[in-house]
């Protein structure tokens, strides 16, 4: 079977132009207003960190590990010294394999500051005292 070139190039493209359009849905306001309303420096971990910065300059903007171990993600978040989690809701699946499972799991890590809606877009603090002995706490039971 032989794949029409031009025809692949064009669906590829044009899947990149939708999931960017659907990223800039919430990009902006939510990005926007860390900008604003937080100091300059703020590390923020987030699906798109490229896109985030682009409205938010002022930020450090960051991956959150691809991990579905909870206690993993946390301290690699922790090590990256986070201040804020974009949690969104654009139907990706990295945020709901690797985010959702760690704020379930240690919700006194994660505390909701801001919700934007259509899509569903939350913004967390990182409470790293919390997590550090979380942490803390694992590592001495695993002993």
């Amino acid at each position: 079977m032989r794949v029409n070139s031009k025809s692949y190039k064009l669906k590829s493209h044009l899947w990149l132009i939708a999931g960017l359009l659907l990223t800039m849905l919430w990009q902006p306001a939510a990005a926007q207003d860390i900008n604003a309303q937080m100091p300059k420096g703020t590390v923020v971990a987030c699906r798109k960190p490229e896109m985030f910065n682009y409205y938010a300059p002022n930020t450090i903007t960051i991956y959150y590990k691809f991990t579905q171990n909870p206690l993993e993600l946390i301290g690699d978040l922790l090590n990256k010294r986070c201040d804020l989690i974009v949690f969104d809701m654009l139907g990706y699946s990295s945020t709901g394999l690797y985010l959702y499972p760690a704020i379930k799991a240690y919700p006194s890590v994660f505390k909701p500051i801001a919700h934007y809606k259509q899509p569903d877009t939350y913004i967390f603090m990182f409470n790293r005292d919390e997590a550090a002995k979380i942490v803390k706490d694992n590592a001495e039971s695993a002993e």
